[in-house]
């Protein structure tokens, strides 16, 4: 991957900014009805992000929710994370810009798209996929970690895929990779190219991210992911005739893509066995204690010019004695397996896997809820690999099984902790719902990467009893409630409210918001419209806003809803809502008839016109603008401009706009007899334009101010 220096790009992320601005002030009345959140979960240094619905940058705060069309914007020293609610992780960089165009449940998995206008993104995926929209290309991940950089100047995209399938393409061809490859686009137009990741770019995954460090390990089991395969070559999107003997049922072109690929002179020499790199140990060290070269062990293990190894990855070396003696390990007990046959690939010996030191209940009574939590650790250790580690569990007596333990969702995956051990600490199995008292079995299971999968016990399991019925979900607490219910609006002053209430909840907090109907139905979030509310400190989260209804007498309902770190919705009240009454129809500018000029203007004496309206909103007015166009009697073409009219009498809610001009049809050189057309416009605080009266005139004269 070509490498450039990181430069100083504060102009260009300014007209940027400038630029996404216009487009999120004109984007799409955004919506609530998907539950998968994206949350501003920290960051350092100058942070800001951009609602939609505002329009302006604002200095970060955690816990910021982003939805659709809302942006991030990193300073020369700022660093953000953003968590999806599906457990995805998204970095950015400094001088970084993104936004957040789509996010949706498909049913099989989440799938979020995204922005990158500048700068770099590392996506750590939990599940379904992630697209990234780059100035000369289209980066996704399915899987697990990719890095995405579009560079300021040239808008180049380069991507590494450190785990899972990542591929990146455009309209001259499609790249599709694996762990430990790269691929960029030079610029717009341009077919994306392959490459491999180098030393420097694993460095920049571990330095950016610090959950890189358990996936690092696996990056250079790429040796087995590209055992035997081509480099990448990115397929074309240019359909290529299709070479056939004799009469063809189709004619013309097919789709067939081109696949021109480059044979790979690597991989394992027959003998040579899997061996676990320790720390510290180098390729300096591995050659000098198995006595061949490094560049025998680069060519072995395909890493083309990288001279580095990470400590637990899996690494071919020769099957022979080492130059040091080791001293021979005490056997650990092993859970009973069978080995599956290798595929030919010349890996030589299939490794068992060794579980042993397990940690857990067993013959435990749970008669209180402070026993819920226990922890579940053991440790493995496999030459060939290992894929995962997982504690299993059944309700119903029977002994679990991996594969229908996990198609059940009774499971949980143990990470790991420390040498060769997997585990958590006061986890909580939920039986919810389940008639007490249940009898819960589990064990461990282990799946190593050529797919072999071992259980501890081999053929038996823990038994575990709750007669509480645990649950992993503490529900949050409502209180301190206080708003417009009962409350009668009838003027527009009072249609601004506000609307606060304390929220807890153990298992944290993602977002809270009020949600409202104005069609008499009781609210739910997903269903109704919504204001997301901010932190005031505490547990207390507020928000000051007019809620927009549809006509005066409209009853506006409410209720406060939470979701929590672990996806759980509730409602406050439970049922029913708070409820208000609306007598004069807030939110929406409101206008009296305007003044304007009409007919034709023939003397010089009557080209000064006042252009006067009545504005009011309850959300604040910004500006009232007379937008003007003319028409050239003559060849010219049409030109349009406007005047910004100043408050005259009244208030930022309430006033009276007046202007006494001219509109100078004479200083572009447009003819006497030319139309002039004008419109009032009004912008509210939130960044919403209403189009008011208008009307049009001839100048005859021509006018000028």
């Amino acid at each position: 991957m070509v490498k450039k220096e990181r430069i100083k790009i504060t102009l260009a992320l300014l007209v940027l900014g400038m630029f996404t601005v216009f487009c999120a002030n004109f984007g799409g009345t955004e919506t609530a009805a998907n539950p998968i959140t994206a949350m501003l979960s920290e960051f350092s240094g100058r942070v800001q992000v951009m609602k939609a619905t505002k329009g302006v940058f604002e200095a970060a705060s955690t816990d910021f929710l982003l939805e659709v069309n809302d942006q991030v914007l990193t300073g020369e020293d700022g660093r953000a994370r953003i968590d999806i609610s599906d457990g995805t992780i998204i970095r950015l960089s400094p001088l970084s810009n993104f936004v957040l165009t789509s996010i949706e449940d498909s049913g099989q998995g989440t799938i979020t798209r995204l922005k990158l206008n500048i700068g770099r993104l590392w996506i750590i995926l939990k599940g379904g996929v992630v697209e990234v929209d780059t100035p000369s290309g289209l980066a996704s991940v399915r899987g697990s970690y990719l890095h995405v950089w579009v560079d300021p100047l040239t808008g180049e995209t380069n991507i590494t895929c450190l785990e899972g399938i990542c591929t990146l393409g455009n309209d001259q061809g499609t790249l599709s990779l694996v762990a430990g490859q790269t691929a960029h686009i030079r610029g717009k137009g341009k077919a994306p190219e392959a490459g491999k990741m180098d030393h420097q770019d694993v460095n920049e995954w571990l330095e950016a991210n610090p959950e890189a460090t358990l996936v690092v390990v696996p990056l250079t089991q790429t040796v087995a992911a590209n055992q035997g395969q081509p480099t990448p070559v990115s397929k074309t999107n240019t359909p290529t005739p299709t070479n056939t003997i004799g009469p063809s049922p189709t004619t013309g072109p097919t789709n067939t893509p081109t696949n021109t690929v480059e044979a790979v002179d690597c991989g394992p020499p027959d003998g040579w066995v899997l061996h676990t790199i320790r720390l510290g140990e180098t390729l300096e060290t591995l050659s000098l204690l198995y006595r061949v070269s490094e560049e025998e062990l680069r060519i072995a293990n395909c890493r083309g010019e990288m001279d580095f190894v990470v400590a637990g990855e899996q690494f071919y070396v020769p099957n022979v004695a080492t130059s040091t003696p080791t001293k021979t390990p005490t056997p650990t007990p092993l859970a009973t397996k069978t080995p599956k046959p290798t595929s030919g690939t010349g890996s030589g010996t299939d490794y068992p896997t060794e579980m042993s030191g397990p940690v857990g209940p067993d013959n435990q009574i749970i008669s209180t809820t402070a026993d819920c939590g226990n922890p579940y650790k053991i440790k493995v250790v496999d030459q060939n690999g290992l894929a995962d580690v997982k504690m299993i569990y059944t309700f119903d007596g029977s002994l679990p099984m991996r594969d229908t333990a996990i198609s059940a969702g009774k499971y949980k995956l143990l990470p790991l902790i420390s040498d060769d051990v997997y585990g958590v600490s006061g986890y909580i199995i939920d039986t919810t719902g389940e008639p007490t008292p249940v009898g819960i079995r589990f064990r461990f299971v282990a799946k190593d990467t050529l797919g072999n999968v071992t259980y501890y016990p081999a053929n038996d399991a823990y038994d575990l009893t709750d007669k509480v019925n645990c649950s992993d979900n503490t529900p949050a607490a409502f209180s301190n409630e206080s708003g417009p219910d009962g409350a009668t609006i009838t003027d527009i002053y009072a249609c601004k409210q506000t609307f606060q209430v304390d929220v807890v909840d153990p298992d944290g907090i993602s977002w809270v918001k009020l949600v409202y109907s104005t069609d008499g139905s009781v609210p739910a979030y997903g269903t109704h419209s919504y204001y997301l509310m901010s932190n005031a400190g505490g547990d207390t989260y507020k928000v000051v806003e007019v809620v927009d209804t549809t006509g005066a007498g409209t009853t506006v309902k409410y209720v406060y809803a939470v979701m929590d770190s672990k996806g759980n919705l509730a409602h406050f009240p439970a049922t029913g809502a708070f409820s208000y009454s609306d007598t004069i129809m807030c939110g929406p500018t409101s206008w009296t008839t305007g003044i304007g000029p009409t007919g034709s203007i023939d003397l010089a004496s009557n080209c000064a016109n006042s252009f006067q309206i009545d504005v009011s909103d309850a959300n604040g007015i910004a500006e009232v603008k007379v937008y003007y166009t003319i028409q050239d009697a003559g060849l010219l073409p049409d030109k349009t401009s406007y005047f910004a009219v100043p408050l005259h009498v009244g208030d930022s809610i309430v006033g009276t706009y007046l202007l006494d001009t001219a509109i100078d049809i004479n200083v572009d050189g447009y003819l006497a007899g030319s139309t002039v057309s004008w419109e009032f416009r009004a912008l509210d605080t939130r960044g919403i334009w209403t189009m008011m009266d208008s009307g049009s005139f001839v100048d005859n004269v021509p006018c000028v101010p």
